[in-house]
């Protein structure tokens, strides 16, 4: 199932998720890993501050923000 998440994509769209994963530095794609692999312990998991939600939720480039940052929604 890992690789055919990849291969279903269409060339634009894996075109454009492969440059996400390389934005943030990702050289294996996380439907590729193993499901025991990954930690079922909240604990272990790193720490995720109030700013990083809000970065990633209201920052990131997406349908609902603009390039200078203002957040808008298209009706």
């Amino acid at each position: 199932m890992a690789t055919c998440y990849v291969e279903s994509l269409s060339e634009a769209s894996r075109s454009r998720y492969l440059a996400k994963l390389k934005a943030i530095g990702v050289e294996l794609c996380p439907f590729t890993i193993d499901d025991g692999a990954w930690l079922n312990n909240p604990t272990e998991w790193p720490a995720v501050q109030y700013a990083d939600v809000y970065n990633y939720l209201i920052e990131s480039p997406s349908t609902y923000t603009t390039i200078c940052g203002i957040a808008c929604i298209v009706w």
